[in-house]
């Protein structure tokens, strides 16, 4: 009898419990003071958070402004059966999370992602610290003011005009930011990689995905194992650690430090400080400007040297290596090691 008694009682408070997430899954509104955290976390479907010129903008607000607003609209698709979700402020945290089934068996009766039911959710205003947690869906950020971190397997994250520091992981899918002010921090398994117009830091770690770079004013730190990596107009100093993959930089402005295996890098370099590559079998291929007049020192154990005719080639016990300076007179440093590479200077 009591174990039937606390069964009726577990099974009232499952009922209860559901029937509070239907309940809690509305649009809502809440006022906030620019000092909460917003949090979500899902499945499947879609976060959008919008931006507000009227909302909180980072941790500075006059008190006679009075609260900001931020709102959290909610659609859904799909079968709703055995899930649930909640909008709700606990504290100085804005949570909004999706539930999915509570028993091993239902899971495993919906275990295709494309049976999972989908929930939207549009966050307006607020500008707060924000934390995204989605398995399968799309993430799209614009005119948000204030740190982000967002993680997903399968994440197409679309990202612009936005300020504040930016963190966002995808094991496969594609993230594109345009217009961003703050550091950039983007890491994946094989996403697709679109950044263009950034001013701030950029840290990328994109295992075989391709990633693309464009009109960036600040330091990029690139590792990079089997993707395609192009890199153009960057302004600032550029480390790239690269596999396998080729990579391909154009109009920099900065110093450049980097290591490839079997990967080939192919510079061309606008304004020339220091180039300092290392590479196993990749090659290289350098483009200086023309008034550079760098000092150049470019070696290879058994690749082949490529270089103009005014620098000196040198045969050692294990090495061969070309030096000597350029015929610009802007000064700088170019300084190339490879076992088997090729190395070009153009």
């Amino acid at each position: 009898m009591k174990i039937l008694l606390k069964t009726l009682v577990s099974a009232l408070i499952l009922i209860s419990t559901l029937k509070l997430f239907a309940q809690n899954c509305e649009t809502t509104q809440f006022e906030v003071e620019g000092t909460e955290t917003l949090t979500i976390k899902g499945y499947r479907g879609k976060v959008i958070l919008s931006g507000s010129s009227k909302a909180v903008n980072s941790k500075v607000r006059k008190k006679a402004q009075g609260p900001s607003q931020i709102e959290v609209k909610v659609r859904r698709k799909g079968n709703q059966e055995g899930w649930g979700c909640t909008i709700e402020k606990l504290d100085q945290e804005i949570k909004v999370e999706v539930r999915g089934p509570s028993t091993k068996e239902e899971w495993k009766e919906g275990a295709w992602i494309s049976s999972w039911p989908e929930f939207e959710f549009v966050v307006t205003g607020g500008n707060l610290p924000t934390v995204v947690s989605w398995y399968d869906g799309e993430l799209a950020i614009e005119g948000w003011h204030g740190k982000v971190e967002a993680a997903g397997q399968r994440l197409r994250g679309s990202v612009r005009e936005n300020k504040g520091d930016f963190k966002i992981l995808a094991h496969e899918g594609s993230i594109k930011v345009e217009k961003h002010e703050g550091a950039l921090f983007i890491s994946g398994f094989s996403p697709m990689v679109v950044l263009k117009s950034i001013e701030g830091s950029i840290r990328i770690e994109n295992f075989s995905g391709p990633t693309q770079v464009e009109g960036t004013r600040g330091k990029v730190y690139l590792k990079s194992q089997k993707g395609k990596s192009t890199l153009k107009g960057i302004e600032g100093t550029l480390r790239v650690f690269n596999g396998e993959g080729p990579v391909v930089i154009r109009d920099l402005k900065g110093a450049i430090e980097g290591e490839s295996r079997q990967g080939s890098m192919d510079i061309e370099l606008k304004k020339l400080s220091q180039v300092r590559l290392r590479t196993a079998e990749g090659a290289v291929v350098i483009r200086p400007p023309k008034d550079s007049g760098a000092k150049v020192s470019l070696g290879s154990h058994e690749g082949p040297l490529f270089v103009p005719r005014f620098l000196k080639v040198s045969n050692y016990a294990n090495m061969k290596v070309a030096a000597g300076r350029l015929t610009g007179d802007k000064p700088g440093t170019i300084h190339v090691r490879t076992l088997k590479g090729k190395i070009q200077l153009r």
